[in-house]
């Protein structure tokens, strides 16, 4: 059986690249050093494409595929991809949601600790050789403080379900704020407000995709 042949948009890890290699041949549109000959030359039998969540398909592109069936993006976001012509021409894009979320949130939660407690500024301290000179000053306990979470999407979520485990041990409080109420929060008991107070001694955590957007309701 003839393989396909597809376009890569994006460096891809061995991992992903490796399979895709074996049932597909792969033109490397990403590092190829003269584009325009590369889609002059196989650009007319490209059927498929395989972009990472940060890159970009511009319809310049997506025009000189007649043949294109396929956005395969290696990632949560599909911004890169425009699904408006990509449905008006019967091109499938598809992506990976859920595949980062635990991670980022577990990250996050994370940040929330550094940053409580100071620990960026504490590992200079020590590699700086100032404990010799004195204390490292006291940070601050998560215990008593208001967690607010901006965005309760995905990554929101995980986080307030997984990461905050880690505060509620601590008696942290939570408030949130999402701007849909899908259905899996439907008989959850969580606080949400347009408004998330940032005052002395409480944190808030941000996950929007435009922070622009939200930036005026936590000022």
């Amino acid at each position: 059986m003839e393989k396909p042949p597809i376009l890569l948009l994006a460096p891809l890890p061995d991992f992903l690249l490796a399979p895709l290699l074996a049932a597909n041949v792969c033109h490397d549109y990403f590092r190829a050093a003269d584009k325009e000959a590369l889609l002059a030359e196989v650009g007319p039998q490209i059927r498929g494409i395989a972009m990472s969540g940060g890159s970009v398909a511009p319809v310049a592109l997506l025009e000189r595929l007649p043949k294109l069936e396929i956005i395969s993006v290696f990632g949560v976001g599909y911004d890169g991809a425009p699904v408006d012509w990509c449905r008006e021409h019967g091109v499938r894009v598809t992506n990976t949601p859920d595949v980062l979320t635990d991670d980022v949130a577990d990250t996050a939660a994370a940040l929330v600790l550094m940053t409580s407690r100071n620990l960026v500024m504490a590992n200079c301290f020590l590699h700086a050789g100032s404990w010799t000179r004195g204390p490292f000053p006291l940070a601050h306990a998560l215990r008593g403080k208001l967690a607010g979470i901006v965005g309760l999407g995905r990554i929101g979520w995980r986080r307030t379900a997984c990461g905050l485990r880690i505060t509620a041990a601590a008696g942290r409080r939570c408030r949130g704020h999402f701007s849909s109420l899908w259905p899996r929060w439907r008989g959850r008991r969580i606080f949400w407000s347009w408004h998330v107070p940032v005052v002395r001694r409480r944190s808030i955590s941000l996950t929007p995709k435009f922070w622009r957007r939200w930036e005026p309701m936590v000022r």
